[in-house]
């Protein structure tokens, strides 16, 4: 048995500092890692329970939209919000074979 909502909340905020972690580490990548792992972290984040971690993620999508050096913000940010609406990211991004 573990603690019920609070361990679901404290798994949650790790995957998205996690996630968040993985994605800044490949957003100049170019086989466009980057636009494709922040697509699968955007994948499903309304399916989440708690509205912390949904924003975290949604501003860390932000951020490092605004920072990618290879990357257009608006393409960055498309990436994000086609994950938002479930797109197969993989399909998607298919020259990046790195998954989330």
């Amino acid at each position: 048995p573990g603690f019920g909502i609070a361990q679901d909340y404290v798994n949650q905020l790790m995957e998205v500092i996690l996630n968040t972690i993985t994605v800044w580490s490949y957003k100049d990548d170019p086989q466009h890692c980057g636009p494709k792992l922040l697509c699968s972290a955007n994948n499903n984040i309304f399916s989440r329970g708690f509205l912390v971690p949904n924003i975290l993620t949604y501003l860390s999508s932000m951020i490092i939209s605004f920072s990618s050096d290879t990357h257009s913000p608006s393409r960055v940010m498309m990436a994000a919000r086609r994950g938002r609406k479930g797109e197969d990211c993989h399909h998607l991004f298919p020259e990046c074979k790195i998954n989330l």
